[in-house]
This record gives C-alpha cells, structure tokens and sequence, in this order.
C-alpha cells in the first residue's frame, strides 16, 4: 500500500478542494490510486506515489505521533497542522524555504505505512562551570546518581554511560541552560 496524491505540472500538490498551489501539509492524500488519476484527468494533473515499501528512522516523538495517528486509522491526521504536536511541527519545519519540508512529510507518510524505527538519540557530556557546586578541581563533569534521581560533579567521563545526558535527561537536570559546555558523544560501539 503507498500513499498517492495529485500533483499539476507546475509541482503543486491539490488540496481537499480540488485547487492546487497548496502546502503540501494541506495536500488531500489517497490510499489507492484510482481516485486521484480520476481528479488528475479532470484537474489536469498527474499522480505521485509518495512512499516506498520501508521502515524510516525518526526521532523517537515523531514515530509516537504517527503511531498515534495510526491507531485512530487517520492518515491525514499526520500532516495537519491544526493536530500535529510541536514537536513534530518543529522536526518537519523547513525555516529556509518558509514552510515545512516535504521531504520529512513523505517520511511520516513511509513510517504510517510501514514503520519506524527510533534515530540514535544524541547523547552529550556535561561540563560544569566553577561557580556550580564550588571549584571544579578534578570534578569538572556532571554525572547521574545511580537511582537516577540527581546529579553531582565527577572525576572521569570515559565509556561511562552515568557521564551521558540524553536532550530529555538535560531539561530533567536543568543542565540545559548557556552555563554548561555540551561535549558531544561519539558514536560508541
């Protein structure tokens, strides 16, 4: 199964009405391709298939929104803008050209239709600055408590996954914030 939708010559994608020169996020999208080649001989038009028969790499938000959508069996919940959460908005944005980035959509449109799997999270290692907790000495990193529940200065960052802060584990800790120095973690396998 793929997703199609019509498409005039000039590249605009037709809408729910019938009209093209719409963002593609307000794009009418049909599971079988008989109806829109249908439209696109009436409209003047021709038909896109918009995905390929694969599993996508998303952020781990993202996937949760399209197997949200999923579970309501609503595609076109996928890619409009008045249900998408922010963080999706934010993942499928294309700042450079003003509007949102067809390329990320067709992927949501891959992932509902074949799955997904979560992207590597980006991890970092946190560098402390001398006016948290006192001198740095020989303690310049933030590492986790055991219980998870807290973080403290330490000594040695190396291969200890304790040292390593996840986006979501920086906004936990407030670690977040212009006074620490990320470092990022490399791929380590």
């Amino acid at each position: 199964m793929s997703f199609y939708i019509v498409e005039n010559e000039d590249g605009n994608t037709m809408d729910y009405n019938g009209y093209f020169n719409c963002p593609i996020r307000q794009t009418e999208l049909f599971d079988e391709p008989n109806e829109p080649a249908k439209l696109a001989k009436e409209l003047g038009g021709h038909v896109v298939k918009l995905t390929e028969e694969q599993k996508v790499k998303l952020p781990r938000e993202v996937g949760k929104w399209v197997d949200a959508c999923h579970k309501d069996d609503n595609a076109q919940s996928l890619l409009n803008y008045n249900e998408t959460p922010y963080s999706v908005d934010d993942w499928a944005d294309d700042y450079e050209n003003d509007g949102i980035n067809n390329h990320f959509c067709k992927l949501l449109m891959q992932a509902y239709l074949y799955g997904w799997e979560a992207e590597p999270e980006a991890k970092w290692y946190v560098k402390v600055p001398d006016s948290w907790n006192g001198p740095a000495c020989e303690y310049p990193w933030a590492v986790k408590y055991s219980d998870g529940e807290g973080v403290v200065r330490g000594s040695e960052r190396e291969n200890d996954p304790r040292y390593q802060f996840t986006r979501a584990e920086l906004k936990k800790y407030h670690l977040d914030s212009g006074i620490f120095t990320l470092v990022p973690v490399e791929n380590e396998k």
